[in-house]
């Protein structure tokens, strides 16, 4: 930055954008020892809250109630500093005392409220259970970044009255059937406060929503466990960052952080509906354990040509797609054998089906070119323990774990970071790849851990 001071701002521009003075980016990166920074992005956060609740038994008979308040409060921040690297030709080390630029200073303050009340019921002698309950939500958040914009952000949002519903019956002392419905409220995330450049106006932001639906039967006895489980859950009002109309007028007491051309935005949803089996059996030495997880998981789908559409398309998203990362099939089995009271032995597998990897989209035009599907793969473990008799430390163990016992090679999971990035390699030729979206799942690995309680 010319001058002394690495936050200088000489004023704002009509937008509300922060002028600053000229950057001098003399740098040369061919030439080996030339003027170099080393850029650190550090994000501090602190957290604060406070619970309560008031319990009522047997007020009214067979009622519990229940009353409380829950209160959080964050204060977050994230710089972006240029240090000046001591010495280019041996490494990278800098000096913090060498501070050269500070490119923004991102502050924001979230206060949550969340008021809530239940009344369980036990009837026909505590057969059926039913909780019935609501909460309700009051979220407050502030935001500025000096070094970018000028306006300050100070704005709330509400939630409806969020009603909750659970049940049980009880068939036989082994048997029972449980439910639930709920609808739920999230506020805007944190990250669009500290890691977007994006216009956000805050009256045109609606929190985001679910409704959520269960069903299910389980089976519990001394040595065995079963359960089957149904689920929908249907998600609205996602929020992400958008090309904005450039003949739309700006209000300058948005918050603009130089970037005129993106704002936040409230985007469509998606539906999840799946299965869910579990099962356990126990006999003496040796136990069984299996789960299985059916999911269909998919973005909603407005018609071709539709705004809606568009905006979907500009996060990453092909609508009507399966959401990334989401197999439809998976499954985890395990085998324990324990011969003695101190010794334990797990064989496990887990299968993880096909699951869509990536949205590939064109940048600029947004062009839907297709979704990227990511193999199936099965990875198997072992773990064994024994507990020690240490004299005064009752509880000793020494555990061996070998995750990826056959040494797989697979994509564990799909990037947070890159997934909803468009496809730049399109403009490069044919079926050229440039972005990084995966991980790779860990190779073999092999872990010893000696643990005492005392």
């Amino acid at each position: 930055m010319t001058g002394a001071d690495p936050r200088a701002v000489n004023g704002y521009n009509v937008n509300g954008g922060a002028i600053r003075p000229a950057l001098i980016t003399t740098r040369d990166s061919n030439a080996v020892g030339g003027l170099a920074d080393m850029r650190i992005t550090p994000r501090e956060r602190e957290r604060y809250g406070l619970t309560s609740e008031l319990k009522v038994l047997d007020l009214v008979q067979g009622h519990t109630l229940r009353f409380g308040a829950w209160y959080e409060g964050g204060d977050s921040s994230e710089r972006r500093n240029f240090y000046r690297i001591t010495d280019p030709v041996r490494s990278i080390g800098y000096d913090r005392s060498q501070l050269n630029y500070v490119e923004y200073e991102r502050s924001a303050e979230v206060e949550t409220v969340m008021l809530y009340a239940q009344d369980e019921v036990r009837l026909f002698d505590e057969r059926l259970k039913l909780a019935l309950g609501v909460t309700w939500y009051d979220i407050r958040y502030e935001a500025k970044s000096p070094l970018e914009y000028r306006a300050e952000l100070a704005f709330s949002q509400a939630s409806d009255i969020n009603p909750k519903l659970g049940a049980t019956w009880r068939l036989t002392p082994q048997w029972e059937v449980f439910g639930g419905y709920a609808r739920n409220f999230s506020g805007i995330p944190e990250d669009a406060f500290l890691g977007s450049t994006a216009v956000i106006d805050p009256d045109a932001l609606a929190p985001i929503q679910t409704r959520n639906l269960d069903l299910g039967l389980r089976y519990v006895s001394t040595d065995r466990a079963f359960s089957i489980q149904a689920y929908d859950v249907d998600l609205k009002n996602g929020v992400g960052i958008v090309p904005r109309d450039p003949t739309a007028i700006l209000d300058p007491d948005e918050i603009v952080r130089g970037n005129v051309a993106t704002r936040a935005a409230n985007t469509l949803g998606q539906t999840s509906r799946g299965l869910e089996v579990t099962g356990f059996q126990n006999l003496g030495v040796i136990d069984l354990y299996a789960a299985f997880a059916y999911q269909d998981a998919t973005h909603d789908n407005p018609a071709a040509g539709s705004a809606d559409r568009a905006t979907l398309a500009s996060l990453g998203i092909i609508g009507g797609a399966r959401v990334r990362d989401i197999p439809r099939h998976s499954l985890f089995a395990q085998v324990g054998w324990s011969p003695t009271r101190n010794v334990r032995v797990e064989l496990n597998a887990r299968y993880v089906g096909e699951r869509a990897g990536g949205h590939i989209i064109a940048p600029t035009t947004f062009r839907e070119v297709e979704v990227e599907t990511l193999e199936a793969y099965t990875i198997m473990g072992l773990t064994a323990h024994y507990d020690l008799d240490v004299a005064g430390l009752p509880t000793t163990r020494l555990q061996f774990n070998i995750d990826n016992l056959f040494d797989e090679t697979y994509l564990a999971a799909v990037s947070s970071s890159t997934a909803n990035q468009p496809e730049f390699g399109l403009t490069s030729g044919p079926d050229v790849r440039t972005l990084d979206r995966y991980f790779v799942g860990a190779p073999r690995t092999l872990t010893v851990s000696l643990r005492t309680r005392f």
